[in-house]
C-alpha cells in the first residue's frame, strides 16, 4: 500500500519479502528516535 511504502521510504518500517507475501515489520531504533523527537 502507498501508506507502507511512505513509512519504508522514512525508515521507520522495514520489508522482507518471501515468495508471493511480503512481511513488514518495525525497524525500533527509528521508532524510539521518532519517539523521543516527539517527546521535545
Amino acid at each position: 500500500s502507498h501508506h507502507l511504502k511512505v513509512l519504508r521510504q522514512a525508515g521507520i518500517v522495514d520489508s522482507e519479502r518471501q515468495g508471493l507475501w511480503a512481511y513488514y515489520f518495525v525497524n525500533t531504533d527509528a521508532l524510539e528516535e521518532l519517539s523521543a523527537w516527539l517527546s521535545l
